[in-house]
């Protein structure tokens, strides 16, 4: 069993639930062990060979991942027992990882229940395992008290991993995360001994609370130093971190993002919207410590062209401060990449951003496979220009992007400088993964668009032979007056509504 774990494990890494026979005879031959049951236990079944490997290669595979998991997670728990160990071919299986293993093993995706599988079978003796979140990062200790520990085992865990905090040599100041922590829930008046010193104790009640409201009347009064780095600490344990990154004002802002840029804090929430004014630091600060965000929304009057600009900006450079293998390496940082599918600007006054640098801030939003997969942007009444929307599509066409956006709305903005051709190759840079045009619902509403305009972009459509499947086409409230009526008998629109 040992020996399959130890294989498995390494596919893992890779989601790989399959492994070569020779692979798992090379781990036995070199940790000297007898591989001859490994293959006759029943946890694997002989898997006919991928075409394009060999035809002498046997491959084997578990018939379920949880099969896997349980191995790769047996492997841990005894790699965790090693100092108990005394039979020396476990021992030679059983060689110690180095920090970067451990590393992958913590926040791999792929090792989630393999995790679990490993705290089940060391019981009372998890702390082996779990002693490695004990980081100088904020979201080690977040993901640490997400992970299950039988409840008759938890207190002693607990206990074992505070003796290896107090023996460990941390950057971290955790009393003041107690003293946040405690103040969280003082004004929540929660049934907790607040006295403890345990901050995995305190961590886990803080997270069992579903309503903040009282917690900002505790933070208003207090100094902005103060104010900003107890939402910092009080961010490691909530469980609904969206709600409190709300209670960040201007005047605690800075501290908020030093306090938690310092010790590498990551945000697990999946939408976000600004309901008041705020820095280009703190979005920024947001968009790039968020690697779930999908929506992010601004309220009316919330955010200008001008802090939008230095959003993008300061988005570009820092993505070119890590695009190196050295620095990546070297600072464990990534290149920027947001994964937003809808982004709404509307009613904010946008009349001063760069069109390029908006054309930008779309591009940045790449899937999994690298294709632009923004599907929703709402602009609504944010006195965007034609000149404005001219140079987005400018610099989206010098990129040669294939938009994603299925959702498009630029009503009530004073378009009539728009170039009717410009906007043509914007509706035909919108296509899906198969290359067929995907723009769905279109709102240019009230936009000042003229008949010649409309003309341009039908003629544009036209000549390049394109077939627009619209569910929704708004373009009311324009003086089309002058419009071709090749308008309605050209057959580039396929109209759903």
């Amino acid at each position: 069993m040992l020996l399959l774990g130890k294989c498995m494990y390494q596919g893992l890494k890779n989601n790989q639930l399959s492994f070569d026979e020779n692979k798992l005879r090379t781990i036995a031959i070199r940790d000297n062990v007898d591989d001859t049951l490994a293959l006759k236990l029943g946890f694997v079944y002989e898997d006919t060979p991928h075409l394009k490997k060999s035809s002498l290669a046997k491959i084997f595979t578990a018939p379920h991942k949880l099969i896997v998991e349980s191995l790769v997670g047996f492997y841990l728990c005894k790699l965790c027992e090693i100092d108990g160990l005394e039979n020396e071919s476990e021992n030679m299986l059983l060689s110690s990882l180095g920090d970067e293993e451990w590393e992958n093993i913590r926040e791999s995706e792929h090792f989630k229940m393999a995790r679990e599988f490993a705290i089940g079978f060391l019981g009372v003796n998890a702390a082996k395992l779990l002693k490695h979140w004990i980081t100088n990062s904020f979201p080690t200790y977040r993901s640490l008290i997400l992970h299950v520990v039988n409840d008759k085992h938890l207190e002693e865990v607990e206990t074992n991993l505070m003796k290896h905090i107090k023996t460990t040599k941390l950057d971290i100041q955790i009393t003041n995360i107690c003293n946040s922590l405690r103040l969280f829930l003082t004004c929540h008046n929660h049934n907790t001994n607040v006295d403890t010193e345990n901050v995995l104790y305190l961590m886990r009640k803080v997270h069992d609370i579903r309503f903040y409201d009282i917690a900002e009347n505790v933070y208003i009064d207090m100094p902005p130093e103060a104010k900003g780095k107890a939402i910092a600490h009080s961010l490691i344990a909530v469980s609904d971190q969206e709600r409190i990154l709300k209670m960040i004002t201007r005047d605690c802002v800075d501290y908020v993002i030093d306090e938690c840029e310092k010790h590498n804090m990551k945000y697990d929430i999946e939408t976000f919207d600004i309901h008041h004014r705020t820095t280009a630091a703190y979005l920024v600060h947001i968009l790039t410590n968020s690697p779930q965000l999908k929506l992010f929304e601004a309220w009316p009057n919330t955010i200008t062209g001008a802090v939008l600009n230095d959003v993008v900006l300061d988005l570009q450079r820092c993505s070119k401060s890590v695009l190196s293998s050295e620095v990546i390496h070297a600072t464990n940082k990534q290149p920027i990449m947001l994964i937003l599918k809808k982004l709404n600007l509307s009613d904010n006054n946008l009349s001063q951003i760069d069109g390029a640098l908006l054309a930008s801030l779309i591009c940045m939003n790449k899937d999994y496979y690298g294709s632009l997969c923004l599907h929703e942007l709402n602009m609504h009444n944010c006195n965007l220009s034609g000149e404005i929307m001219n140079n987005m599509i400018t610099e989206c066409s010098s990129r040669t992007a294939t938009l994603g956006v299925g959702n498009l709305d630029i009503s009530d903005n004073n378009l009539s400088q728009i170039d009717g051709a410009l906007l043509a190759s914007l509706i035909c840079m919108i296509k899906n993964y198969y290359g067929v045009l995907s723009l769905s619902q279109l709102n240019m509403h009230n936009c000042n668009l003229a008949g010649e305009i409309m003309n341009n972009m039908i003629t544009e459509c036209s000549s390049g032979n394109a077939t627009l499947r619209l569910f929704k086409l708004d373009i009311s409230d324009n003086n089309l007056s002058q419009i071709d009526g090749a308008f309605t008998g050209t057959g580039i629109f396929n109209l759903y509504e």
